[in-house]
């Protein structure tokens, strides 16, 4: 690549077949727009570029009405597409800014535009470092991936996925996908958040026999969606689901909080214990500011020593 300083005017902003999502925009406001790291172009034929890096700073840059000449690093006319696209995704890994999904849509766009059938081997090396396996991946279902999510898959964050998890989503079925979605709204889980409540759901279906639709049929869940605030959505729901999943342990734990109701703990004083009651250990938790309000919680253990309810809490471990 050579470094250069380009007019705006030059570069075409409609193509966009390098354009990747962009978690990490670096400019809150156009107002004070400075360009530091020239924007990566190549050049297609004397006097017009294709815009390779830089879509957020070109966006911004169009929105003030800039006419200063910008720095570039140039891709010769020769270079090829596959070369540029590796570069692209390299230089986003080493940014740690990179979304798995956006990438293969990237690659969709380009073994479409090259109209080809097979993955190219020179992507090999690019492509294990996005932890995709590259042997035998054909661009036609990469193509079925990314519809199959794009259209059924609200609830989930599909710029964090991993390909593993890109693969396990989009191999489910749709309808499974589009009730899921139903269920959770437009939460765009990620990580062990996603992972754990897919998991739930597939342990109720497989060894209690319910099923999604009873899911959405429940009166519950429809209750929550209804009362609680979206943001309490997947936390009250996934309790509820994980109460059905282990019903004998959420009656126990029902147990273990009517009894601490009982102790009338003042709110300096916690308890806890395993959470699945297989240690008989109670957790005593004291939160004080001052050797005063130190003596006063010593007291009120006192008189916690001689309540009935405090035996009942060990007895019951």
């Amino acid at each position: 690549m050579k470094f250069e300083y380009l007019e705006l005017e030059k570069i075409d902003f409609s193509d966009r077949l390098f354009e990747l999502y962009n978690e990490q925009v670096k400019f809150d406001s156009a107002s004070n727009i400075q360009i530091y790291n020239p924007i990566w172009v190549q050049e297609i034929v004397p006097g017009t570029y294709r815009l390779v890096d830089g879509f957020s700073q070109m966006k911004l840059l169009k929105e003030i009405g800039y006419t200063e000449k910008i720095p570039v690093l140039v891709f010769e006319t020769e270079t090829s597409l596959i070369q540029i696209w590796s570069s692209r995704i390299l230089k986003r890994i080493s940014e740690k800014n990179i979304s798995i999904f956006s990438s293969l849509q990237a690659l969709s766009k380009l073994v479409a535009l090259l109209g080809i059938e097979n993955i190219p081997e020179e992507l090999t090396d690019t492509l294990n470092k996005l932890g995709i396996p590259a042997f035998n991946l054909k661009p036609y279902e990469i193509d079925e991936r990314i519809s199959i999510l794009t259209k059924n898959c609200q609830f989930a964050d599909l710029h964090a996925l991993t390909y593993k998890e890109i693969v396990n989503l989009s191999n489910r079925k749709t309808d499974s996908l589009s009730a899921i979605s139903k269920l959770l709204g437009d939460l765009q889980l990620k990580g062990n958040k996603l992972t754990s409540f897919l998991s739930l759901i597939d342990d109720l279906s497989k060894g209690y026999q319910i099923t999604l639709e009873d899911l959405l049929n429940d009166s519950e869940i429809s209750r929550i969606k209804e009362t609680a605030s979206i943001k309490q959505h997947y936390k009250l729901i996934k309790s509820y689901l994980s109460s059905k999943r282990w019903p004998v342990l959420s009656k126990e734990r029902e147990k273990w909080e009517l009894l601490i109701k009982k102790l009338d703990l003042t709110e300096s004083v916690s308890l806890s214990v395993d959470p699945y009651f297989e240690s008989d250990c109670i957790q005593f938790q004291c939160c004080v500011s001052s050797l005063s309000e130190f003596e006063v919680l010593l007291e009120d253990l006192k008189r916690l020593k001689g309540q009935q309810e405090l035996q009942q809490l060990f007895e019951f471990l």
